[in-house]
């Protein structure tokens, strides 16, 4: 792979925020650029969408730039200076150590939460809704009160199913107390994990005014404890965490910027175009590249501004290249998912890189590259655009016809039902799954059911004896 390759798909894969920061340091950088005025939206990029079958015959600018002959067409040949096919980008620009030093190495509430949602959820409907709650912490790390109701109209869900998420993610996320919505509940979960939530602890936390004016006497008579005792449960509470998003730098989930925006146009199409207010546009300043070229003898020189003006020129190209590609990808996904967004979280079909790479005509590795980061935001909130994907099961004529979310939940409703003297070996589930239309093999029985963190059968059988016997 080229250097200029290399630099092509790094910007491909960039977030809109980083993607500002690296233009931002061109413009200073390189003379050859400079910001277009007015920052109008392309006109072809602005055009609604109608969800219908029609495939665009274009080949992906990025996909297509693998072979040698792409390669040689990235610059702009009409500049003089640019002769060489072979010619690279600035080679003084390193992406790879750029981004070394650009990027943070703390990480955001954001990402550390994404990576735990991910691994917590299978279910894309149950993952949709934590990104969703995630989207409405606040900077200490809390919900809003009243969420489950409001997020459950949004979702075109059960305000029941909004909590059971919500619990979840507080029993499986860190930091311990995030997700909640009261100091109150805050403190609790955090006792709780210490094995100290007892029931004088939570007559305290019910009465945290008394603690914060130190009434301390009202505090042990609503209690019924001591007052050597109400110091030493209020030793434990100072010991925890009220605010427990504060050790994260601040730059996550309220921060983020839709990279896409879909929006109904009223006559049966969604609206979709690019959200790009916040990045900068450049143009090449050809005239200013000419007369400075003009002036200047020394080969050295001209060789520093032809390797300048070749890169002013492969940026503002790849960077038209990205947009195209983003938007040709988000139309995709909202053709495949278009119930999603019609009827609510629920509608979400399973949904593979594989076949939006087929629908836009590029290789899968471009799809993961491009909903890496990126966010669309749609009537029912801002999703990350690799929330529409989630992995299938085959039916019985190998398509996918469920996600590996209802197989498992088929497995653990199996489970649920068993009784001591009829426990389901992995064997039993696959009988059991095929006939009711899933064919997945023992293996993936048992990953899924060890992902449920659901023992064997044996261990099971144990289990459902000492129940009998207590």
């Amino acid at each position: 792979m080229t250097t200029q390759l290399q630099q092509s798909l790094k910007l491909l894969q960039m977030p809109a925020q980083e993607l500002a920061v690296y233009i931002e340091q061109q413009l200073v950088e390189n003379p050859f650029l400079e910001l277009q005025e007015g920052q109008d939206v392309d006109e072809n990029m602005a055009d609604p969408l109608p969800l219908n079958n029609e495939q665009d015959n274009e080949p992906d600018s990025f996909e297509s730039m693998e072979s040698k002959e792409a390669q040689d067409d990235v610059f702009d040949r009409s500049t003089e200076d640019y002769r060489q096919s072979g010619s690279q980008p600035d080679s003084s620009y390193d992406p790879v150590s750029w981004m070394e030093q650009t990027l943070s190495e703390e990480e955001s509430l954001h990402e550390h939460l994404s990576k735990q949602i991910h691994m917590s959820f299978s279910n894309p409907a149950e993952r949709g809704i934590a990104f969703a709650l995630m989207d409405r912490l606040d900077e200490n790390g809390y919900l809003p009160e009243k969420i489950s109701q409001t997020l459950a109209e949004k979702l075109n869900c059960q305000p029941n199913d909004i909590e059971k998420i919500i619990q979840k993610l507080q029993q499986e996320c860190d930091p311990t107390g995030i997700f909640c919505r009261s100091l109150q509940e805050c403190l609790a979960i955090q006792l709780q994990e210490k094995n100290l939530l007892t029931k004088e602890m939570q007559k305290i936390l019910e009465h945290l005014d008394y603690v914060a004016s130190a009434n301390f006497p009202a505090l042990i008579k609503y209690c019924g404890i001591t007052e050597a005792e109400l110091k030493n449960a209020i030793s434990e509470i100072r010991l925890l965490k009220p605010k427990p998003a504060n050790s994260f730098i601040q730059n996550d989930v309220s921060a983020i910027q839709a990279d896409v925006t879909l929006t109904p146009d009223g006559k049966g199409h969604w609206h979709i175009e690019l959200n790009d207010k916040n990045l900068p546009k450049v143009l090449v300043n050809r005239q200013y590249y000419a007369s400075t070229r003009k002036g200047t003898k020394d080969s050295a020189e001209k060789t520093y501004l032809s390797d300048k003006l070749s890169h002013a020129n492969w940026l503002t190209k790849t960077l038209n290249q990205r947009a195209e590609t983003l938007l040709k990808v988000s139309k995709a996904l909202v053709e495949a998912q278009n119930a999603f967004f019609q009827e609510g979280i629920y509608s979400l079909k399973p949904m593979t890189m594989g076949v939006i790479a087929e629908k836009v005509a590029v290789h899968e590795s471009t799809i993961a590259r491009v909903v890496n980061g990126k966010y669309m935001e749609t009537p029912r909130g801002i999703f990350e655009l690799r929330y529409f994907f989630s992995s299938g099961v085959g039916g019985e004529e190998g398509e996918m016809e469920s996600s590996s979310h209802v197989v498992k939940e088929a497995i653990k409703h199996l489970i649920q039902k068993e009784t001591i003297q009829n426990i389901l070996s992995d064997d039993a589930l696959v009988g059991i799954l095929k006939e009711q239309g899933f064919a997945v093999a023992r293996r993936t029985v048992a990953k899924y059911r060890d992902a449920l963190n659901i023992p064997s059968s044996s261990v099971r059988r144990k289990q459902l004896k000492l129940q009998s016997t207590l």
